[in-house]
């Protein structure tokens, strides 16, 4: 799950992945990680994993090195400072430079993108178009990349409600949800 933590879906979405039994992966956005450190912890002591996701959720083409370089510093430091100790990033919308994989390398974080994507940021994707994307898209392997926080206003919502219908779907169909790394 990217862009988060936020107030609003975040603890809606920790709920239903403890009732069907589901550990995720959380990209944070550091800022917004620093607000509500309550529920990066909640995220940790019910076994998800926690990665970087930027300082500001700002797009890697539009950055140069130097205000690369300081995004990592600033938005690893704010974790570091909470005793969130992260090893994975994912960069926003998918997008690197040049700066952004030599900081990553640098500091020992595994670049992380996806191979399945349900645009479940946007407003106007209902959850029966996500759920539908999930199950026509999702197969063994596969890493998914939703959404806990940031796209269009309301588009969360829509994320929560997909996956109470896809997840029981999938797991019917046999699929065992990881955290990333773990082999099944």
């Amino acid at each position: 799950f990217d862009d988060g933590p936020d107030p609003r879906y975040t603890p809606r979405l920790l709920d239903l992945l403890k009732k069907h039994q589901v550990k995720a992966c959380f990209f944070l956005v550091a800022q917004r990680a620093h607000s509500h450190p309550e529920l990066v912890n909640r995220m940790l002591q019910e076994g998800h994993e926690i990665g970087f996701h930027s300082l500001e959720h700002v797009n890697a083409w539009i950055k140069g090195p130097r205000a690369t370089a300081e995004d990592f510093q600033r938005g690893l430091a704010m974790m570091e400072n909470q005793g969130w100790h992260v090893t994975r990033y994912r960069p926003p919308w998918g997008m690197v430079n040049a700066a952004s994989l030599r900081q990553a390398r640098q500091r020992g974080l595994h670049l992380v993108l996806w191979n399945v994507m349900a645009e479940d940021w946007r407003g106007y994707s209902n959850s029966y178009e996500i759920t539908e994307k999930l199950l026509s898209r999702v197969k063994g392997g596969s890493v998914i990349c939703l959404h806990d926080a940031g796209g269009d206003p309301g588009a969360p919502e829509h994320t929560l409600q997909a996956l109470e219908l896809a997840i029981p779907i999938l797991q019917k169909r046999g699929y065992v949800f990881t955290r990333l790394g773990e082999q099944v």
